[in-house]
């Protein structure tokens, strides 16, 4: 804490792995390949906290009047940035393989995180044999700022009054989920909603009395 400031970071690096089986063949002899969980790499966080240095009981003007401190002082703020990148994408897990005629990465029609064009359904009775990830393919990024605002109003000199603002996603930014893997479902490719925890901008107004 400096001058009424707090800052912190945070960061990850993700890579985890497990073992499951490659197609049906494999389940059916038990044999067990390690694979990557396609979880997000990186993870950061950055948070932050600040007392604005105004009002009373404050650095500056800590004896201006009550009327202008309802004003001006007594505010503060807190901030948390939180990114995370895209995630790997399983192509059919144990039992969904699918014939693939190049690379998917590839010739990526716009709007599209990879090139569905490649893929077509697995004749029947067929082994599977494309891979369960491209390690170049990944879904969209996301990110989201969360801002919280507090004013405090002091009644005497013990008690005071906290009015707080909480925003959640405060740019009300819209963030597409992984893309639809379904091979000839039409939208293969195309991310048709929006990513898991993204929700349009939230608002919560707290009141509280300290004494």
């Amino acid at each position: 804490m400096a001058a009424g400031l707090n800052f912190v970071v945070a960061y990850n690096y993700n890579q985890e792995r497990h073992t499951d089986w490659y197609n049906a063949v494999d389940y059916y002899n038990d044999k067990l390949t390690m694979f990557d969980r396609g979880n997000a790499r990186h993870n950061l966080r950055i948070a932050g906290t600040w007392e604005v240095p105004i009002g009373k009981g404050r650095h500056l003007l800590s004896n201006i009047p009550t009327a202008l401190d309802y004003v001006i002082g007594g505010w503060a703020t807190s901030s948390m940035w939180m990114f995370r990148s895209g995630d790997l994408l399983n192509f059919g897990g144990t039992w969904g393989g699918a014939l693939v005629t190049g690379d998917p990465s590839q010739n990526v029609p716009a709007g599209d995180y990879f090139n569905p064009n490649v893929f077509q359904t697995l004749p029947a009775y067929t082994e599977r044999t494309n891979p369960r990830f491209y390690s170049s393919i990944r879904g969209p990024q996301f990110w989201q700022l969360d801002t919280t605002l507090v004013k405090y109003f002091s009644i005497t000199e013990r008690v005071k009054f906290e009015l707080r603002m909480e925003f959640y996603n405060l740019p009300n930014i819209y963030m597409p989920g992984d893309p639809d893997l379904g091979v000839g479902s039409g939208t293969m490719g195309r991310s048709t909603g929006p990513m898991g925890g993204n929700y349009g901008r939230e608002i919560q107004y707290t009141g509280r009395i300290h004494f």
